[in-house]
């Protein structure tokens, strides 16, 4: 979002029941024009720990 006060509004407003969860990846992606992910360059895998 470009507007980082307007960002903050809507971040209060989003409901997130989920207290916990597990990462198995990550993606680095290439950014649209309004900071979407649009484009998926690399998948990094992550390996479980302790």
């Amino acid at each position: 979002m470009v507007d980082p006060k307007k960002a903050e509004e809507v971040i209060k407003t989003l409901k997130w029941p989920v207290t916990e969860f597990k990462v198995t990846s990550i993606g680095l992606y290439a950014l649209g024009e309004f900071g979407t992910c649009n484009k998926l360059i690399k998948e990094f895998k992550l390996r479980e720990g302790n």
